[in-house]
């Protein structure tokens, strides 16, 4: 029985060790993948025929504008409570 135990033990700890060794093996692999420079995509220019419409929004542009609507809305909510407030609070 303790035979039988003993193999249990030995092949879970050699699983372990494949296993440890896969991750090592597998991790180099990707940080060598992930260390070679690629080229950045760029976005596509608006065609000229479309140029009538007006300008078009790029996804940096979308970011910084929502980015300020955030901002702007924040503080509007905190100027707001902080209003509300004042208005409740008197001296007695």
């Amino acid at each position: 029985m303790s035979s039988i135990a003993s193999l249990h033990a030995a092949f879970f700890i050699i699983s372990i060790n494949s296993l440890l060794h896969f991750h090592l093996v597998a991790s180099y692999f990707l940080f060598q993948r992930n260390a070679i420079s690629r080229r950045a995509h760029k976005e596509r220019a608006q065609p000229s025929s479309r140029k009538n419409i007006g300008f078009l929004e790029k996804h940096k542009d979308y970011v910084v504008r929502t980015k300020a609507f955030h901002k702007k809305e924040e503080t509007n909510s905190r100027r707001k409570l902080h209003s509300e407030t004042q208005m409740n609070f008197t001296f007695r």
